[in-house]
């Protein structure tokens, strides 16, 4: 296609002396979920795809991919980021650099720029952020378009390769306002788009949880919630409810896809089993052990078992939700690293009214 054709000949901008990109796998030797990940660093040609297929297709990577890279041809970096999204990949921004003396690897704040902004919207889920644990800390940044030698693209074609890359960036859930906004930025000078910006514009993405919501469940009223993974799937739902034949509070969680792995605990003795109160929420996370401690034990575990994909607990809470309006609360089965978020929920109570009227209208279970 012609657009594509033109796409081909620009550079964004133009590197005489920079390495071409490469691709590879490094951990830092933990055995954490994301100690692990793969590398783009390097400029974009046309051949890139081609050779990240055949990284692919080696069957090493990981399901994310970290790029630092000065940008490059704008049509290889849209077939590179479309190709990242069929292969269900994440993106993150760093620099990947070998650990003295060690088998390992480490990294840094890196950059992905021009060209490779586009490469990093094809992650399914995308991170720009500074000191992060992970290994997807760095900036991101966009210019305006010229060709290989500096000359301004004339009008026409920048319409069409306007009209294109809008489409692209729709397809990946990015706003193009991004494209606006990085137009204030001559060939010669970058924007790099603040967390917050690139928050807002779909950029940067993160794990949410959706607020309460009324359903019906077994003849009574429950208060329900889903936790959203940051490529946009739902993980978890739990639910909240009285249940009148026991006089309890129950609380249900159904973990997707969680059936076959490990719980991190015994459900015969799951000395960590806890439901806290008035805990501390930082940064969107509930902070474990900084809230009221209310102790549980095998006897409040009503059902735990696999269904299909799935994993699904069911406890019966050693409080009265009534004395808790408004607060945060956090159940964890145990205190595993590793485990922590396994069948665990936290939310916001809510208010007084809310509690009565779940009250008054229990399931029978």
């Amino acid at each position: 296609m012609r657009f594509l054709s033109l796409f081909i000949t620009l550079l964004l901008p133009v590197f005489a002396q920079a390495q071409e990109m490469t691709f590879g796998t490094h951990s830092n030797g933990g055995n954490c979920a994301n100690c692990g990940w793969s590398s783009a660093q390097g400029v974009i040609t046309k051949d890139t795809p081609d050779q990240f297929a055949a990284f692919l297709a080696e069957g090493r990577h990981s399901g994310q991919i970290v790029f630092d890279s000065p940008g490059g041809d704008l049509g290889a970096a849209l077939k590179l980021g479309r190709m990242i999204r069929a292969a269900g990949l994440s993106t993150g921004i760093a620099k990947t650099t070998p650990m003295d003396g060690t088998p390992w690897f480490e990294i840094s704040d890196g950059t992905c720029e021009s060209a490779c902004a586009f490469a990093f919207m094809g992650g399914t889920a995308r991170f720009v952020e500074e000191g992060n644990l992970n290994p997807r800390s760095g900036r991101l940044g966009m210019h305006q378009f010229y060709t290989r030698t500096g000359s301004e693209i004339p009008s026409a074609a920048t319409q069409q390769i306007m009209g294109q890359l809008l489409i692209y960036m729709i397809e990946m859930g990015v706003n193009p306002e991004a494209l606006s906004l990085a137009s204030n930025a001559t060939a010669e000078d970058m924007y790099f788009f603040s967390l917050q910006e690139a928050t807002r514009l779909g950029l940067h993405t993160s794990a949410s949880v959706s607020d309460m919501d009324f359903v019906m469940k077994d003849g009574g009223l429950a208060l329900t919630w889903s936790d959203q993974s940051a490529s946009g799937s739902i993980w978890k739902t739990a639910w909240l409810y009285c249940d009148l034949d026991i006089s309890a509070w129950v609380l249900e969680v159904r973990d997707y896809g969680a059936a076959g792995g490990s719980l991190g605990f015994d459900p015969q003795n799951p000395k960590d089993l806890m439901f806290e109160t008035g805990g501390t929420r930082r940064e969107g996370v509930i902070i474990p052990l900084e809230g009221e401690q209310h102790p549980m034990d095998g006897r409040h575990i009503l059902d735990l078992r696999e269904d299909g994909a799935d994993r699904v607990i069911r406890v019966h809470l050693p409080v009265d939700l009534r004395d808790y309006p408004g607060e945060e609360f956090f159940f964890r089965t145990n205190l595993l690293r590793n485990f922590m978020i396994v069948l665990s929920a936290d939310a916001r109570l809510p208010d007084s009214e809310t509690l009565d009227l779940l009250a008054r209208a229990c399931v029978r279970s």
